[in-house]
């Protein structure tokens, strides 16, 4: 007996000793992956009805204001020319808003810290959070287009680019809402990033409007807004009519994603503001 035990206690010592990951943590990065997209999605009130119910309220508000079905924008019947904007819009505002207000909430409650020590590098943190950012994206912009297809025509007209753009322009605004998130130490930061800087750069990204009826200055303007971009390239994979030149917007939101992703990766290796 006193081998057979000598070698359960061996086996025992042996299982306490440092846990070998190897060039990539996936069972650590699928937990992160999984826990943050609970956390945006188990208020399905908040993460799916309520961008439905607002971007419903939205479309039939302008169709009331149209006065008809013969209003036009861009080319295609108003509804068609919106529809996509608000689709972007819900992916974009829940993947910013859930980065960026669970970032906080762990900071106040002195949790962020913690992760700094897991067996996690800022790489596969960063990854994990991106990937969670998208797919809530994902899921409510599934939910806005079920409730806009009855009054728009959502067809699918060129998949690599509605593919492209939706994930890059979610990508984009879940490092934005990230980067906010590290940055804000307070609820009311928190709000004023979404009523200063979310909210007016979305409606002002030519979602309701098309630039060709904006004088140049105008124009002008609105070029210097990667969200414009997103929601036109959603708008060309949907509809198959764009705006802007696609391949500048295209490589505007990829640098947009590289350069925020790369400071990102730097904030959290060296901890910055990781905690209140």
């Amino acid at each position: 007996m006193a081998p057979v035990r000598q070698g359960l206690q061996a086996q025992a010592l042996k299982s306490l000793g440092p846990r070998r990951f190897g060039r990539v943590n996936a069972i650590g990065l699928a937990t992160l992956y999984r826990r943050e997209l609970w956390r945006l999605q188990k208020d399905y009130i908040d993460g799916l009805l309520g961008p439905a119910l607002v971007n419903l309220l939205l479309m039939l508000i302008l169709k009331l204001a149209a006065g008809g079905q013969n209003a036009r924008a861009g080319g295609l019947p108003l509804a068609d020319f919106v529809a996509p904007g608000l689709i972007m819009f819900a992916a974009g505002e829940r993947a910013f808003s859930g980065a960026c207000s669970f970032l906080i909430f762990d900071k106040l409650e002195g949790i962020l810290a913690g992760g700094l020590t897991a067996p996690l590098p800022a790489s596969e943190r960063v990854s994990a959070f991106a990937a969670a950012g998208v797919t809530a994206g994902l899921i409510s912009a599934a939910a806005t287009a079920a409730v806009l297809w009855p009054f728009a025509h959502l067809g699918i007209a060129h998949p690599t680019a509605l593919t492209y753009f939706f994930l890059a322009g979610t990508l984009m605004l879940t490092f934005l809402g990230i980067l906010g998130g590290l940055w804000a130490e307070r609820w009311e930061q928190y709000a004023a990033l979404l009523a200063y800087f979310l909210i007016p750069f979305s409606y002002l990204s030519a979602m309701f409007f098309s630039t060709e009826t904006l004088p140049p200055f105008g124009r002008w303007l609105i070029a210097f807004n990667p969200i414009y971009y997103a929601i036109d390239g959603l708008r060309f994979g949907l509809t198959g009519l764009a705006e802007t030149n696609l391949r500048l917007g295209a490589l505007l939101i990829l640098a947009s994603v590289l350069l925020l992703g790369n400071l990102i990766h730097r904030l959290f290796r060296c901890g910055w503001r990781s905690k209140s």
